[in-house]
């Protein structure tokens, strides 16, 4: 499932209401299969993050009024092993179908700047 927003979320959507997004990259850094990290944008609209969501492998856009940036942030704990069918329930974590698990934002490979393998 590419876009993992929550439909819910756009229920009276304003074209300048503001959001952050959420996208799911391959990790490139790593040797494992399908690893990814979550990279986030903070203060972006929704048509914005779709557009910038075009070429990951998954996007997710949550409006403030959901959580801020930093709630996201602290919203990551779904470690390596928490199963996944499209979505993930917490809303710093995005699902790699690839896998069926989540992966969650600020993975520790790229804060690193370490290789994984």
């Amino acid at each position: 499932m590419k876009n993992q927003t929550d439909p819910n979320w756009l229920e009276g959507l304003q074209p300048e209401q503001l959001g952050t997004g959420l996208f799911l990259l391959p990790d490139v850094f790593s040797e494992r299969y399908a690893a990814m990290i979550v990279a986030a944008v903070p203060q972006i609209t929704y048509p914005q993050c779709v557009l910038r969501g075009m070429f990951a492998v998954a996007y997710k856009w949550v409006p403030e009024r959901i959580a801020s940036f930093e709630q996201l942030q602290e919203d990551v704990d779904c470690g390596d092993t928490m199963p996944c069918a499209g979505q993930c329930r917490r809303l710093g974590c995005m699902c790699n179908d690839a896998t069926g698990l989540c992966v969650p934002l600020g993975n520790p490979t790229r804060r690193r700047g370490t290789r994984q393998g």
